[in-house]
């Protein structure tokens, strides 16, 4: 499941990019908005908010990015020099997925 060669980044007009990867058993989508944060800067002590969106159906890259800025996600990223990811199984881990979320939800009850 190694990532083995560099994305291709895409750039915006205001600043933002973007970045996807295909893995074995899903999509991934990253959004990073654009910010006067200086990003590159090594801080130790503070942690940036991890946004993990798990998206039910795929989206393209320009959904994922309207659905970041439509659920303000993008805005607190945006403020903390972070990113949205979005991750989206691929058709084969997503039947193992509902199926391994069944025998959990059937184990519990």
């Amino acid at each position: 499941m190694a990532m083995m060669e560099r994305p291709q980044v895409t750039f915006y007009e205001d600043g933002g990019k973007s970045w996807g990867h295909t893995f074995e058993q899903f999509d991934l989508k990253v959004f990073v908005p654009a910010t006067k944060i200086d990003g590159e800067v090594n801080n130790y002590t503070f942690r940036a908010p991890l946004l993990l969106v798990f998206e039910e159906t795929k989206r393209s890259m320009e959904e994922a990015i309207a659905f970041a800025k439509e659920s303000g996600l993008a805005e607190i990223s945006l403020r903390a020099s972070s990113r949205v990811t979005l991750s989206a199984a691929r058709s084969s881990a997503r039947t193992s997925t509902a199926t391994a979320l069944r025998r959990t939800t059937w184990q519990r009850t």
